[in-house]
């Protein structure tokens, strides 16, 4: 039984890779391939918790939900081979890194590393925000939805991806007024970039930007290390990265 919940993981994200190999030829029929990624993920993390329904099982699934499906929509944007290559290769081994990190974590305690599934998880909601800040931006951009919709989506994305984040990293019951506070600045962000004269790359970036910094500052806040050198440090990081995507985007 330990050996199939080791294979696990690769055969979870083997079915990611032709998933989204075979959505590129089948577009159309997106809904299909939605489903098939969350049955897919729904099916990997029951199994390997033992088909426990709690707040475990259902924290282990929300990363690589969000992180799959806006990897999906981001995909259906790029037109280079390439990239499409590297979105679905890059995305399915982040995925396995995630599903083999739980599997070691709940089966192979020597074989995890500490803090391993914290990192990997952090990681990925990091790219799942990313994407789908993109996503929403593009879709409002090329009206494919209306934009009520794409700020109910950026808000539950973010609502959900937050919640993991704290959960997973175990911060403290205290800070839990974060979780609905970081949703509603993004939200708020999203309808004053939207007007941006800009690619919706650089303002789904922005707010991926934010949504690091304010996270970072909770997790130093709950380990004890948030101090004025460490603010300043991520603060100045930040803002350099931010003014060099500025000064370099095209403006209409």
């Amino acid at each position: 039984m330990i050996f199939i919940k080791r294979l696990i993981p690769y055969f979870s994200a083997g079915l990611v890779i032709l998933s989204l190999e075979w959505s590129l030829n089948y577009y159309l029929n997106w809904q299909f391939w939605v489903i098939a990624l969350l049955l897919n993920v729904v099916l990997t993390v029951l199994f390997l918790n033992k088909f426990r329904l709690n707040k475990e099982t259902f924290g282990f699934m929300v990363s690589p939900v969000c992180f799959l499906l806006s990897s999906l929509a981001f995909l259906y944007f790029q037109e280079a081979v390439i990239w499409q290559q590297a979105i679905i290769f890059g995305g399915s081994l982040l995925y396995w890194l995630f599903i083999n990190n739980i599997s070691n974590f709940l089966y192979q305690s020597k074989s995890y590393l500490p803090y391993s599934l914290e990192s990997v998880s952090n990681y990925l909601n990091l790219v799942a925000i990313f994407f789908t800040y993109i996503t929403c931006f593009s879709f409002f951009i090329l009206t494919v939805s209306r934009l009520r919709w794409l700020i109910i989506l950026i808000f539950l994305v973010t609502l959900l991806l937050t919640w993991q984040s704290m959960w997973i990293n175990k911060i403290h019951q205290r800070f839990n007024f974060f979780i609905f506070v970081l949703p509603v600045v993004i939200t708020e962000m999203y309808w004053a970039l939207h007007y941006w004269p800009t690619s919706f790359f650089v303002c789904g970036f922005i707010l991926t930007l934010i949504y690091y910094i304010f996270t970072t500052f909770v997790k130093l806040h709950h380990l004890e290390n948030l101090n004025k050198k460490n603010v300043i440090r991520h603060l100045a990081l930040s803002s350099l990265i931010l003014i060099i995507v500025l000064s370099t985007t095209t403006w209409a």
